[in-house]
């Protein structure tokens, strides 16, 4: 049974029978115990507002694309050199993955014609050429420009457009290939 399933289990046994028998310690056998102070059942009319809730730990809220830097990079400047370049022109963002970008809701208006850098998201443990959330495939260092610690023609990392098309700089129609060409940071940000 899982934990939590488990304890649901003992809740609803205590509750029904308003005792609970404790496992025996050290050599003692168990002995029953009884709650008697449950609070007696209000009842609500109207509507009811619960505030101060814990978290959960459900995750963080949802990223979003934001823009696209105005400075631009070559592709060995490392996951937080791109989220500094990210923070100088949008407040609280980062360098966006690929799913972040995929997931915008809200599109940032004026967005520029290039391309941007941003982060690979890719599953694990599947065999072959490695492929990005988003569809496009290359060996892992032709997604992230060598762990995007090289700024080389030889390396190359994957990039979006404005219109949210993907590649990676192998396959570029513009002959603007590799790590060495400077780009733009796609940046997301926390949703409200």
């Amino acid at each position: 049974m899982r934990p939590l399933a488990a304890l649901l289990a003992v809740a609803s046994a205590l509750l029904a029978t308003g005792s609970w028998a404790q496992p025996a310690t050290r050599g003692r056998p168990a002995a029953p115990v009884t709650v008697t102070n449950f609070p007696d059942p209000q009842t609500v009319t109207g509507s009811v507002e619960v505030t101060n809730l814990p978290d959960l730990g459900g995750g963080c809220s949802p990223f979003q694309l934001v823009g696209f830097t105005t400075a631009t990079f070559t592709g060995g400047q490392g996951v937080l050199g791109f989220t500094t370049a990210c923070q100088a022109e949008f407040p609280g963002s980062r360098m966006c993955t690929s799913v972040e970008v995929m997931e915008t809701t809200t599109l940032p208006s004026g967005l520029p014609a290039g391309e941007a850098w941003v982060r690979p998201v890719t599953p694990v443990g599947l065999p072959g050429a490695v492929v990005d959330a988003s569809g496009s495939e290359a060996n892992a260092d032709a997604l992230s420009c060598g762990g995007w610690s090289q700024s080389t023609s030889g390396t190359n990392g994957l990039v979006v457009d404005g219109s949210g098309r993907f590649r990676s700089t192998t396959r570029s129609p513009t002959g603007m290939e590799g790590c060495h060409v400077a780009r733009a940071v796609a940046c997301c940000a926390p949703t409200p």
